[in-house]
């Protein structure tokens, strides 16, 4: 009797054993799929090697800095002869002048109340613009060159 109470426990926790296993085991695996799927969204390759000098490194960005697509952008609208190596150049520059006018912008924001943020914003809404619709503004770029603009910056992933 005492032997077949044994064997009924015996098995039944091996039994529990084996599912917690399995369980943890698929766990382990949709979590990893998560990993893959957050990584082929955002485009960072993940890398196959696991050895301790890589864990710190197992997410390793792919993309390009923006500043190297827009350049590439630039170059393949001169290569296409939709813009001179000179307009380029002044482009590059007039996007220099718009970057320090974002960063004085944003460091006045900074200083301002939670408030006074609100309201700033809620008031300059309609004023924002994209940088290209500002440069066809002041005659840096014409229409047609923007429109090439906005489709060599796509074709540029």
């Amino acid at each position: 009797m005492k032997y077949t109470k044994l064997k009924k426990v015996l098995i039944s926790s091996l039994l529990s054993g084996s599912i917690m296993l399995s369980v943890g085991t698929v766990a382990a695996n949709s979590s990893n799929f998560g990993n893959v799927k957050y990584c082929a969204q955002y485009g960072i390759e993940l890398l196959q090697d696991d050895t301790k000098a890589n864990q710190e490194n197992i997410l390793k960005p792919k993309m390009h800095k923006s500043g190297e697509k827009f350049s590439n952008a630039l170059n393949s609208l001169v290569e296409k002869k939709i813009i001179t190596k000179d307009k380029a150049e002044e482009i590059k520059s007039y996007m220099k002048k718009n970057k320090e006018e974002r960063k004085e912008v944003h460091d006045k924001i900074k200083s301002m109340k939670e408030e006074e943020r609100k309201e700033y914003f809620k008031n300059n809404k309609k004023e924002r613009k994209s940088v290209i619709d500002k440069m066809i503004e002041d005659s840096v770029i014409t229409k047609e060159q923007g429109m090439e603009l906005r489709k060599a910056i796509k074709e540029c992933k």
